[in-house]
């Protein structure tokens, strides 16, 4: 890392290389329409990432309302799916609905966001699982398969990744700070992770050794 690289932003670069791994697995070029579901650290830097890359267009959707607003403050549409349907929502921000989205990234991880990310791509689009299924994900292959959908699976990252991901942290290229909602020791953590496994009002939390000037 470079030596005038704050280690709060530092901290971020492994996951910001999980998110470069995805889009290298893509197909993606600027100028494409890119929806991502699931708007927790990974989700968010993923639509980092795609805006970044010259995205045309990055909606996400979230139900947590402490991250919803996070990332609407970061000037993305985010839908919230516990209060309206995420398909034709999405849909109808695109100037042509009926063609849909050039790629869907599922980063939520629910039994239906799978489905959800297969319904808003266009025709021969692709779709990317990032997260982890605690549950089977449903999905209409029927459907998948009469649109050519694309199924890109991604899992961590490599070398490259971390280089990239370090030069846009440090470029600024991806603005890291705003998703990083909390600081705590670590006499601190285990309270982090009951909030976070509870979905409370948490983002990317900093654990922080007690004296380290960051």
């Amino acid at each position: 890392m470079p030596d005038d690289m704050p280690f709060r932003e530092a901290a971020l670069v492994q996951p910001v290389a999980v998110t470069v791994h995805a889009f290298r697995r893509t197909s993606f070029r600027a100028g494409w329409n890119v929806a991502i579901l699931g708007a927790g650290p990974i989700g968010a830097l993923l639509a980092m990432v795609a805006r970044a890359s010259g995205a045309a267009l990055v909606v996400l959707s979230e139900p947590n309302g402490f991250r919803k607003k996070i990332m609407e403050d970061e000037g993305f549409p985010v839908i919230d799916p516990s209060a309206e349907d995420v398909v034709p929502s999405a849909l109808s921000m695109l100037s042509f609905p009926n063609k849909g989205f050039d790629l869907a990234i599922d980063a939520a991880g629910g039994v239906h966001t799978l489905s959800q990310a297969a319904n808003v791509v266009r025709v021969c689009g692709q779709v990317v699982p990032v997260a982890k299924y605690k549950e089977k994900p449903v999905i209409d292959m029927n459907l998948a398969q009469k649109r050519e959908i694309e199924f890109v699976t991604a899992r961590a990252h490599n070398y490259e990744d971390f280089q990239t991901s370090v030069a846009l942290v440090a470029n600024r290229q991806i603005d890291v700070r705003p998703l990083i909602s909390d600081e705590i020791d670590l006499a601190g953590m285990p309270d982090a992770f009951r909030v976070l496994k509870k979905g409370g009002n948490m983002m990317k939390v900093l654990g922080m050794p007690g004296g380290l000037d960051c």
